[in-house]
């Protein structure tokens, strides 16, 4: 399915009936990212109506430039919320997903039912951020020296977790990558930043919903100890910090990740 909004056309799909849910992928990806790992979790829960889209300029999602911003951004995913989505709903980010999902609560405080953050951006600019320094890596030499040589280097950039089973996870989100508008996102990157403090403006709502903060011991792309920071402005938050795993929390800690989500809808159900 497509939304317009203005000169942007933006691609969804919905999985399931229920409350709605809308997930959103981090910077340069698209929704392919964001099914893989949140869909098993709802193999065994159902009353969810699960909402997948692409951001703007990423995935099957048009863009033009003058929308690459964050504000930009959000101004159509707000018109989304509105025109789609219509009723009471959660949201989930990951990384830049994140960032965005923290502007919906901003524009949405009285129909967030809960928010879950996955490695997420805290500080909008990475010269700002407060990262671990660290090569910490669990490899499965016989899978590594299975792999060309480009291949090995990028998982272990990526990943701080690589056997059988997580390269089996890699490959089913590779196909994630490498679809984005480069210079529609490259301009974004310009703008990255909000033109407003939105964790300041939400910590002024007191906002009493359950959220969740999953974030990876090892993340040296938005790490944990900013997120921390904004995580004590929520009242029912739940923040966790997981040993062996990296910014893809999600595929180098699959079975914490899936247990987590669930407590966090459980949250929210009550």
């Amino acid at each position: 399915m497509v939304f317009e909004y203005q000169e942007n056309q933006i691609y969804y799909e919905e999985i399931g009936e229920g409350t709605p849910i809308l997930l959103i992928h981090g910077l340069g990806a698209e929704m392919g990212l964001m099914k893989a790992c949140m869909e098993p979790v709802f193999h065994n829960v159902s009353g969810y109506r699960r909402i997948y889209l692409d951001l703007p300029g990423m995935g099957k999602s048009n863009a033009v430039c003058s929308w690459a911003s964050s504000d930009g951004v959000l101004e159509v995913l707000t018109a989304f919320v509105r025109e789609v989505i219509k009723t009471d709903f959660l949201v989930a980010g990951q990384s830049y997903g994140g960032y965005l999902a923290r502007g919906i609560l901003r524009n949405f405080p009285e129909k967030v039912l809960g928010m879950a953050l996955i490695c997420p951006v805290a500080i909008a600019w990475h010269k700002d951020r407060k990262l671990p320094v660290t090569d910490f890596k669990v490899i499965d030499k016989d899978v590594l020296k299975e792999l060309d040589p480009k291949m090995q280097a990028d998982l272990c950039r990526s990943f701080v977790r690589l056997n059988k089973e997580t390269y089996r996870l890699v490959q089913e989100i590779m196909d994630s990558f490498g679809k984005e508008n480069t210079q529609f996102v490259e301009e974004l990157v310009k703008q990255y930043a909000y033109s407003f403090d939105v964790d300041a403006e939400i910590k002024k709502m007191d906002y009493q919903k359950p959220v969740l903060f999953l974030t990876g011991k090892q993340d040296t792309v938005t790490g944990y100890a900013d997120v921390w920071e904004i995580a004590k402005d929520y009242a029912r938050a739940t923040f966790t910090v997981i040993d062996i795993a990296g910014h893809a929390l999600q595929i180098d800690q699959k079975e914490l990740f899936e247990v987590m989500i669930r407590e966090w809808l459980e949250r929210a159900a009550e």
